[in-house]
């Protein structure tokens, strides 16, 4: 399978599409509505995402491309997208999961009473 390597940035992965810039915009925007669909189904990474949904998802992107007069996306591509995206997003919701569970505690924080020789 060819394709971008997965420690490719984006603009390698741009060039390897031959996508104009918002050919690039609109899929970089549906692969991350899709990858946000697969979080929210239960999927961690896109290595977890079963093959025969990773080709329907596949084809329900070109088929939104093609709609779009945009070349089609082959599987390097995607591969490339989704394992990106799907770890941002995930790493997006833990930190926002964390900082919601961040709750102050109950018990006083201790502090050391004024000293006027140290705190001068």
């Amino acid at each position: 399978m060819s394709g971008p390597k997965l420690s490719a940035n984006a603009t390698v992965a741009e060039e390897y599409a031959k996508y104009n810039p918002f050919e690039w915009q609109r899929f970089m925007s549906l692969s991350k509505e899709a990858a946000q669909e697969l979080i929210d189904l239960g999927y961690e990474t896109w290595g977890d995402v079963l093959a025969h949904k990773k080709l329907q998802l596949m084809t329900s992107l070109n088929k939104k491309l093609g709609e779009e007069k945009t070349r089609e996306l082959d599987a390097g591509l995607l591969n490339w997208r989704m394992a990106k995206c799907m770890r941002d997003r995930n790493r997006q919701k833990k930190l926002k999961d964390g900082k919601d569970n961040d709750t102050p505690t109950s018990e006083p924080v201790v502090t050391r009473p004024f000293d006027p020789i140290r705190d001068v």
